[in-house]
């Protein structure tokens, strides 16, 4: 399974950055929102497109993504600003979505703009259902429903009176005309589509009140399920017109928030199988034709809370209870049901003379295989079968060993009293379980936490336990994938084989630990003499064995095929283990003389053949003497009880409660200690940032002052270089005005001498033109004389 993030700034992206491959769980991708630690980031709505390879998905803020599975992009589609109610993905080129504000918007999946707005309602919309053509579309609220026109964005029809009968559903039936109405009183009728004329009416069965709040059709549309307040499911067959079937489901459920059908490869695409969502976030998947369940998706890790499945019934999208959406793929989860049927075949018995070995060959006896149709005949075998089966295989089967210890031990499965303890949170012992009990496995510790968590929430003893990890680490570890069932083990080991290991505590247990010296005592009085020379107690070679239950010294699958035994038997064949492994081990045993090495033996893994140490403690158990038997004072198994879980006391409550007082007292004293260190710390960091930011003042004054003394130098400089530019400047002025003086000077004898040639040249002009002047007059004068003598003449 890959991972990827969307959100915070990323608009788009690549999904997966190699070919996805499904998990054992079928999921093969996690889409997670960047913003989800916001609360407002979580997704909460997805819907597939018509050919099942897009999908979009909302968040609580109406932001929508797209994610194509065939081009391997995600993709921003529109930011919205209201919570989203319904989404749909009735064309490729339409999403359709309605938001807590009443408004239902369109939007173009090309150009990410709205495109249309379907906003008539005055009650928010919960539900989007388009015709399988996708140009039709239902809007339903609580007081109103309409069909409206994809194509010009207008309300075709509006139902009437839906405010006072209170709407619960309008959807289409595929293949047909028709159009299903749901209301609040679990009445159901069908219309035409085109006149709206009432076709028929769908009637439960007189006195129930299902409270129906979801319904799904199968793509044939032979099918209607309804489903509600209840953990009953209704199932009509519409060609009829008549309930079909009422399908129970377990106990846990009480209401179903979401139906939806699967389409079957091998069954004429008729949609045999439809999922139930409940209110446990358990997705089940029940199979209309034998109406049981077939599988589930989702758990206690993984609470679902929406749910869409492509048309093509390729891929599987749910929204977890965290805020990431899943996508999962349906081939992988149905893989067991899509199988194609068996050939027909006859069996012919061959006469047991009829057949002969060839040369070569030798007949060779076989172990027989448990096959997957065993499980049944398992649950019917009782303790006695199951122990002939132990002792003829020495083991049970690897496939099988879980259910066969679930079947031993009777674990209930009280899924409400564990949620109880669950709901209680992380214990404050086991905070800091890293410390004490390093497992490299992020995963394996937050089960481990948990299961130890409801341990201490259970029984305050447990809290103060200190080898109460190391006893559960392997059962955690063997039921990882379900730690109910691994509290449930843990409990009913605790009750019946940890019987009086706390009636010393926080002491180990003297009297346990005193049977195992008196068996050893029986059986091996030479090595208990050893022991007891080199200063060796019980405590140092009985009690790690118990409180591990042989998990140090024994490899993984050495130690399930010794639990084998050991949840078969009597607990005090736990005891009877004990003192075969040191009887096996006594050549080793006797070997040693220092306490570090028997220490060091007895807490790491050591060669001992598992069938001989199993064999001599069935020998132990057959043999062993009446008064120091083990049965003899420990009491057969106490499997837990259903419903609840038990009171566990069996511990001196004054030194306990004296423990938890001390605990809890030391631990205030922690928090004030690291309150105080903290201060100290912060009170110390704080005094170096000041002295820090001190130091970094004084450089910079330092610089500055350096800096300020280069600057006076530089204006110093920058003023004598200006005090001689005056000088050059004064001096450059004087010159030039000597200049300007002689150029005037020159200037003005030229226009002297200019103005004294001018006036010369008109005073000759005058005197030329005067003597013009004269001689004109005198030549007028001569003309006037001589033309009055010529008239006196005449």
């Amino acid at each position: 399974m890959q991972k990827v993030q969307v959100g915070k700034g990323k608009i788009s992206g690549n999904l997966w950055t190699r070919k996805p491959n499904p998990d054992k769980h079928g999921c093969f991708i996690e889409v997670c929102n960047m913003a989800v630690s916001d609360r407002q980031g979580k997704f909460v709505k997805c819907s597939f497109s018509p050919c099942g390879e897009q999908i979009v998905i909302a968040d609580q803020l109406g932001h929508l993504y797209i994610l194509d599975l065939h081009k391997n992009r995600y993709t921003l589609l529109h930011k919205g600003t209201k919570y989203c109610t319904a989404i749909d993905f009735p064309t490729l080129n339409f999403v359709v979505v309605a938001y807590a504000d009443c408004s239902v918007k369109v939007i173009d999946s090309g150009s990410h703009e709205v495109v249309g707005d379907l906003s008539l309602q005055k009650t928010v919309v919960t539900s989007l259902k388009h015709h399988e053509g996708g140009r039709y579309i239902l809007t339903c609220s609580s007081e109103t429903g309409a069909l409206w026109d994809l194509q010009t964005f207008h309300r075709k029809r509006m139902l009437s009176g839906a405010s006072v009968a209170g709407l619960k559903e309008l959807l289409f039936v595929p293949k047909s005309n028709i159009l299903l109405t749901c209301f609040r009183d679990d009445s159901i009728f069908a219309w035409d589509c085109e006149s709206l004329e009432h076709l028929y009416t769908l009637h439960k069965q007189p006195g129930e009140q299902p409270a129906f709040n979801c319904f799904s059709t199968t793509a044939s549309g032979e099918f209607l399920i309804a489903g509600g307040r209840s953990r009953y499911l209704h199932v009509w067959r519409l060609q009829d017109q008549k309930l079909h079937h009422i399908v129970e489901l377990p106990e846990r459920v009480k209401s179903v928030k979401q139906l939806i059908a699967v389409e079957q490869i091998f069954d004429q695409h008729n949609n045999t199988v439809f999922g139930a969502l409940s209110q446990d976030g358990i997705l089940r998947f029940i199979s209309l034709n034998t109406y049981k369940i077939v599988f589930t998706v989702g758990g206690p890790d993984t609470v679902i809370n929406h749910v869409s499945i492509s048309p093509n019934a390729k891929h599987l999208a749910v929204i977890l209870d965290s805020g990431s959406c899943q996508l999962l793929s349906v081939k992988a989860l149905t893989k067991s049901l899509n199988v194609a049927p068996a050939p027909l075949v006859r069996a012919v018995s061959v006469p047991a003379k009829e057949v002969t070995l060839t040369v070569g060959e030798k007949a060779t006896p076989r172990r027989r295989c448990f096959q997957d149709s065993d499980i049944n005949l398992i649950s019917k075998l009782d303790k006695k079968k199951l122990k002939k089966i132990l002792k003829g295989y020495g083991e049970y089967p690897e496939k099988y060993r879980h259910f066969i210890w679930r079947l031993l031990l009777k674990i209930p499965e009280n899924t409400e009293a564990y949620g109880v303890l669950l709901d209680k949170g992380t214990h404050p012992a086991f905070k800091n379980l890293q410390q004490v009990c390093p497992v490299k496995s992020a995963k394996l510790l937050r089960v481990l936490q948990k299961v130890l968590s409801c341990m201490g929430h259970w029984s305050s003893i447990f809290s103060i336990s200190d080898f109460l990890p190391m006893l559960a680490f392997p059962f955690v570890k063997m039921f990882q994938n379900n730690h109910l069932v691994a509290f449930e083990v843990i409990a009913t080991f605790v009750l019946s084989w940890c019987q009086g290991w706390y009636d010393y505590f926080p002491h180990p247990p003297v009297n346990i630990l005193t049977c195992v010296e008196n068996l050893l005592n029986h059986y091996d009085t030479k090595l208990l003499h050893h022991l007891t020379q080199c200063d060796v107690s019980a405590k140092v070679y009985c009690w790690p064995l118990l409180y591990t239950v042989f998990s140090e010294v024994l490899s993984a699958q050495e130690w399930m095929v010794l639990m084998d035994h050991i949840v078969s038997n009597p607990p005090g064949y736990l005891l009877c283990l004990v003192v075969v492994y040191l009887n096996c081990s006594r050549q080793v045993l006797l070997n040693c003389t220092e306490i570090k090495d028997f220490e060091f033996y007895f807490h790491n893994r050591n060669r001992i053949l598992i069938s001989r140490l199993v064999s001599n403690a069935y020998t132990l158990w057959e043999t062993c003497p009446s008064e120091i038997h083990p049965r003899s004072f420990i009491k057969p198994i106490t499997p837990l009880v259903a419903g609840d879980y038990p009171i566990f006391n069996n511990y001196p409550e004054k030194v306990v409660d004296y423990q938890l007082k001390e605990r809890e007292r030391i631990h205030n004293d922690e928090l004030e200690y690291i309150k105080q260190r903290q201060l100290a710390e912060e009170l110390k960091s704080h005094t170096a940032h000041l002295q820090q930011q001190e130091e970094v003042w004084r450089r910079e004054q330092q610089l500055l002052s350096e800096a300020e003394q280069q600057r006076r130098k530089i204006l110093l400089a920058e003023e004598n270089k200006l005090t001689e530019q005056r000088i050059r400047l004064q001096a450059m002025k004087r010159e030039l005005r000597l200049r300007e003086v002689q150029v005037l000077d020159s200037a003005r004898k030229n226009f002297i001498e200019t103005a004294e040639n001018d006036h010369k040249e008109k005073l000759v002009l005058l005197e030329e033109e005067i003597k013009k002047k004269a001689l004109l007059r005198d030549l007028k004068n001569l003309f006037y004389w001589k033309r009055r003598s010529r008239r006196k003449l005449c």
